[in-house]
């Protein structure tokens, strides 16, 4: 951020002569026009932190203005794919030897028993914790931050950002392009991505996240091109249950001081990133749109059918496409069973647990078989209201194992639902 203080100190010297402070009624200030282009230019070039100088300085022209906020999220999203790059290399940094010594932390000093151990059970840190540390630091303060700009921008139900394409590059390549005019529910599919994040990192720094990186690298360095799918989603499952039942790291997942306060706030992100994200599905209207839908018959609006599309990616599937109103059902009652029980609870008077028999109801109609999902009454927030780390790790490692189970899709969900 030290090169966004002195972009901004430098701003600030060349504008201070005409940066007045705007009225409200009067024509556009010019300065703020300026800015504003200045900062769009900044994002089409892929330059998230000197994006973020110009559109800070407009909301300093302007407090509030929606426009600069929204601006400030589209460069935060460029600066969270500067800081995953970051972190890859940083990974890359901690590969391990050829003995792996590097990746590997020292044996636990707790009991062999088998068990997850406990949380006062110490091992010495290892890559695992050096990462948590890495994500804490570089991602927690500025989540907020960027949630703060989103709830400002959207606060405006009218408005709209023009830019042009803004790319999304990784380790060198270009994985993503938005471009298009932004509008609400393009604005909400960015809120919904950051709250499901802001949800991702509460869980990760809740946990201990000491595990075998070494096996972590060796996965990565798979040549996946050379294997069928089957083969590699088999060494994937193989290495999470590595991690879920590795003697020597027995705290892997299991809460830590910080779970008290991060658990519930990681349920109620996810709530609303679950609600926001069906919002937007729902609602996406604009096929030229950084979220939009390809408009095969061109008639402007979004029909039955039409597939979405993201960015520069190719449309969806019709065969996915034949499952979205299942997801986006699916989404609005896991949003409102996050959060039953809590100050943002949408029926106080009723429990609002998550039963999959109700998704039957919009299961789709060109699939060949009925639907199958039994009555099962699942409530995703307490969980996260009153967070058993060794229940969920027990879980996710069961759930693994029935994923990993040799047989039919059948047998997969009768041990799931077991």
């Amino acid at each position: 951020m030290a090169r966004a203080w002195i972009h901004g100190f430098c701003l600030i010297l060349l504008l201070a002569a005409g940066c007045g402070e705007s009225i409200e009624g009067t024509p556009p200030d010019p300065d703020y026009d300026v800015l504003m282009s200045a900062g769009k230019q900044a994002l089409e070039d892929g330059q998230g932190d000197d994006a973020y100088v110009y559109f800070e300085e407009a909301d300093r022209v302007r407090p509030g203005d929606a426009q600069a906020n929204f601006g400030l999220v589209l460069a935060d999203v460029l600066q969270i794919v500067n800081f995953a790059d970051q972190g890859v290399n940083f990974a890359g940094a901690l590969s391990p030897d050829e003995s792996g010594a590097a990746a590997k932390s020292a044996v636990k000093s707790g009991s062999d028993s088998g068990d997850h151990g406990s949380v006062a059970d110490e091992v010495a840190p290892g890559p695992g914790r050096v990462i948590q540390m890495f994500i804490d630091q570089i991602f927690d303060d500025h989540l907020d931050l960027m949630i703060g700009h989103i709830d400002t921008a959207i606060a405006d139900d009218s408005l709209t950002f023009e830019v042009g394409s803004i790319p999304l590059r990784l380790q060198g390549e270009e994985f993503l392009v938005f471009s298009g005019t932004w509008d609400r529910a393009d604005i909400l599919f960015i809120d919904a991505v950051t709250r499901f994040l802001r949800g991702g990192i509460d869980m990760a720094l809740a946990v201990d996240l000491n595990f075998d990186f070494a096996a972590l690298m060796d996965f990565m360095n798979l040549d996946a091109d050379s294997m069928d799918a089957d083969e590699y989603n088999e060494r994937l499952l193989h290495m999470i249950e590595g991690f879920l039942t590795d003697p020597e790291f027995p705290n892997f997942l299991l809460a830590n001081p910080q779970a008290e306060w991060r658990m519930p706030r990681a349920g109620l992100a996810f709530g609303q990133g679950a609600l926001h994200l069906a919002e937007a599905l729902a609602t996406v209207s604009d096929p030229d749109g950084p979220l939009g839908y390809d408009d095969a018959n061109g008639n402007g609006a979004r029909d039955t059918g039409e597939a979405y599309i993201l960015g520069n990616l190719d449309p969806m599937s019709d065969g996915l496409m034949m499952w979205m109103p299942l997801v986006v059902e699916m989404l609005n009652l896991a949003g409102a069973s996050f959060w039953d029980e809590t100050e943002l609870d949408i029926d106080p008077e009723a429990s609002n647990a998550f039963d999959l028999s109700a998704l039957n109801d919009v299961w789709p109609d060109d699939f060949v078989l009925p639907p199958i999902l039994p009555t099962t009454s699942i409530d995703l927030g307490a969980f996260f209201r009153n967070p058993d780390a060794n229940a969920f790790k027990d879980a996710l490692t069961d759930i693994v194992v029935c994923l990993d189970y040799p047989g039919t899709i059948f047998d997969t969900l009768a041990c799931l639902t077991h």
